[in-house]
């Protein structure tokens, strides 16, 4: 047996102690926590389940509530156009978040070329897939994609690991901070947020997966930093329901997506 030093590996803000939650509210069932710096802030959603309608109804008004404090916050118009951007492995139910929640989202973009006289705003979708599959990082080819396109600003959709089992699939997070890809399972890849591209970066996630000394060390309630086990059996794993939640989660922000910039309520 070696001896793991375990450091709590997590995404999620609420259990980052260098970031000082300021305010929360309650609607119904379900908590927001928000967490303030001098220059970003995030939101962390956090409910039981989403298999009720009204559950999901109250979840889908807070995004679009925190998504347009957004807007505000970036003096951003009407017409100022939007790529989303679903990071992660569809083939993986638990990494699938960002290619499903681009499923559910309405591009508009293409309505611009066709000179009708529209309101709608410009919405570009993107997946970037993964770098084994296609050989460079995600930030590169977003890079790229915001050279072309131009948009305003972005949002960016990824499956985030947490550090405790009480927020898996219970939480959904959103931040101006940006994103480092892979780091939540020490993959580090290039950033993607303001500092790297130059536009606002929203970024979208939520929990679905933790690693398997997260839920020794939450069994056990160990207060200690370090816990004994084998060298490689520290794996990533999710909830036995997680393709059914995956689903569901990304139908609801897809839609809150659609509805907070475009008005689309159709689904």
């Amino acid at each position: 047996m070696e001896e793991f030093e375990y450091i709590i590996r997590t995404d999620l803000a609420v259990q980052k102690k260098v970031l000082k939650n300021t305010k929360s509210y309650k609607l119904g069932n379900i908590t927001v926590k928000k967490f303030y710096s001098k220059s970003f802030n995030y939101v962390n959603i956090i409910f039981d389940n989403i298999e009720f309608d009204e559950t999901k109804k109250d979840i889908k008004k807070i995004i679009i509530k925190e998504l347009q404090r957004y807007l505000f916050k970036y003096k951003l118009n009407r017409d100022d156009s939007l790529l989303v951007v679903g990071l992660g492995n569809r083939r993986v139910a638990s990494d699938s978040l960002g290619s499903l929640v681009i499923d559910n989202v309405l591009a508009t973009g293409y309505v611009s070329d066709l000179n009708i006289n529209s309101k709608l705003r410009p919405v570009y979708t993107f997946i970037p897939g993964i770098i084994k599959n296609t050989g460079y990082e995600s930030f590169r080819s977003v890079k790229a994609l915001v050279k072309e396109l131009k948009p305003d600003f972005l949002i960016v959709v990824d499956s985030l690991i947490s550090g405790s089992v009480d927020y898996l699939n219970k939480l959904i997070q959103i931040t101006d901070e940006g994103i480092i890809p892979g780091s939540g399972i020490s993959n580090y890849q290039e950033e993607i947020s303001f500092k790297t591209l130059g536009v606002p970066v929203i970024v979208i996630g939520v929990p679905t997966a933790t690693f398997a000394s997260t839920i020794i060390r939450d069994a056990l309630n160990k207060k200690e930093d370090t816990i004994k086990y084998k060298t490689g059996y520290d794996l990533v794993v999710s909830s036995k329901d997680i393709d059914y939640f995956v689903n569901d989660i990304s139908v609801l922000i897809g839609k809150a997506i659609n509805e907070t910039f475009n008005n689309f309520n159709i689904f």
